[in-house]
C-alpha cells in the first residue's frame, strides 16, 4: 500500500515544526557515505531528533505531538519505534526499510518539510523482481540514481509520488522498495541539503 496525504499540515504548522526544531540546536547526525558504486560518488543524508520518545523532555510539548496526532486520527493509535527530520544532501539507491526482526507489514512515513527551489522531489516505488508492463528501472534513468556500471538493476517502476507541497504524507508498507528521484539538472554537496522532511518508522498496520 502507497498512500500520498495532501496537506496533512498546514504550511503555518511546517512553519513552526522546521523554526522550533532549528531553535532548540541538536547537531546533525550526519550519514553521508562514499560510494564507488553510483555516479555521484555519495550517498546520505544529517538526521535531528525530533525527542518524540525521550523521557528527559516529556514535560515539554514539541511540535511532533502534533504530527503524530493529526495521523493517529487518521490512522488509530500507533507506535513509533524510529524518528528523525532527516537532511538529505545526496540521494539513496534504491532500498527498502525492511526491518528483519519483525514479520509484520509495518509502515513508514515520510513528510516533506521544504526543499530547494531548483529541485523537484519525487519517491520512487519499485516492483521486485520486475513486473510486466511497468517501465525498467533502467529505462528511466534520466530521473533515478545512476550506476558507474552498466548492469541492469533487476527493478520496476510501480508509482511515482511526486512531492506536491510541504505538509504532505507519504505512506507505505516498509518492504517496498524506493528512492528519491535524481537528474542531471540538480547538483548536489556533502555542504547543503537539498531537501528536509519527517521520517517516521511505525507499527500501524492498517
Amino acid at each position: 500500500m502507497i498512500e500520498y496525504i495532501d496537506r496533512l499540515l498546514t504550511q503555518t504548522e511546517v512553519n513552526e515544526f522546521r523554526n522550533f526544531y532549528k531553535k532548540f540546536g541538536d547537531d546533525l547526525s550526519m550519514n553521508i557515505h562514499m560510494s564507488d558504486k553510483l555516479e555521484r560518488g555519495h550517498n546520505g543524508c544529517g538526521d535531528r531528533s525530533t525527542h518524540l520518545n525521550n523521557k528527559k523532555f516529556a514535560q515539554l510539548f514539541f511540535p511532533i505531538r502534533t504530527v503524530i496526532d493529526k495521523l493517529q486520527e487518521r490512522y488509530g493509535k500507533f507506535d513509533v519505534w524510529e524518528e528523525s527530520i532527516r537532511y538529505h544532501f545526496y540521494p539513496f539507491p534504491a532500498h527498502t526499510d525492511y526491518v528483519q526482526t519483525t514479520l509484520q507489514p509495518y509502515k513508514q512515513i515520510l513528510i516533506p518539510l521544504w526543499w530547494d527551489e531548483d529541485f523537484n522531489p519525487a519517491t520512487y516505488f519499485f516492483s521486485s523482481p520486475p513486473q510486466w508492463g511497468e517501465k525498467l528501472y533502467n529505462d528511466c534513468l534520466d530521473d533515478l540514481p545512476r550506476y558507474k556500471s552498466n548492469k541492469q538493476i533487476n527493478l520496476s517502476i510501480k508509482e511515482v509520488q511526486k512531492w506536491k507541497q510541504p505538509g504532505d504524507a507519504i505512506v507505505w508498507d516498509m518492504f517496498e522498495y524506493h528512492c528519491s528521484n535524481d537528474n542531471d539538472k540538480n547538483e548536489y554537496s556533502i555542504e547543503k541539503h537539498y531537501k528536509e522532511f519527517i521520517s517516521l518508522k511505525t507499527n500501524l498496520t492498517n
